[in-house]
């Protein structure tokens, strides 16, 4: 069994909203420290979301992540996409949601990092360090 957390934005407040969906069955939460929310991500097994950066940022990293209405809030992807793919899918059919899900869960950490390489470079490359913003500001300050 698996717990359900809502994560909100900074200075949003959609507690009643969710919570009239999913009621008891989810954990609505406000974390405004962005490393506690990083922390608090990483330390579960799967991160859902519609329009998010931080969920993409999540997604660079290689998390297990799955994104409602991907091809529709498409800001990142240059190609054309399916309506439903690896990671994505739309919120509108609990029974697929379920599906995709428990498929993303079963993936091997190595095998998800293949499969989501193919998205990731082109949506949202991880720069820990922020090297390459770094030398592109060296090399302008030379």
């Amino acid at each position: 069994r698996y717990k359900l957390f809502f994560l909100d934005r900074d200075n949003a407040n959609n507690k009643s909203f969710v919570k009239s969906i999913f009621g008891k069955d989810l954990e609505y939460l406000e974390i405004h420290n962005i490393k506690k929310k990083f922390n608090f991500l990483n330390n579960n097994s799967l991160v859902a979301f519609a329009h998010s950066s931080m969920g993409f940022q999540c997604l660079s990293i290689f998390k297990k992540i799955i994104s409602f209405n991907f091809p529709k809030y498409n800001f990142y992807f240059s190609k054309k996409i399916k309506k439903s793919g690896i990671f994505w899918c739309d919120f509108d059919n609990y029974k697929m949601i379920e599906k995709k899900i428990f498929k993303i869960l079963s993936y091997k950490q190595l095998k998800w990092q293949e499969e989501l390489s193919r998205y990731s470079n082109e949506i949202l490359v991880y720069d820990g360090d922020n090297k390459t913003k770094k030398n592109i500001i060296k090399n302008i300050l030379n």
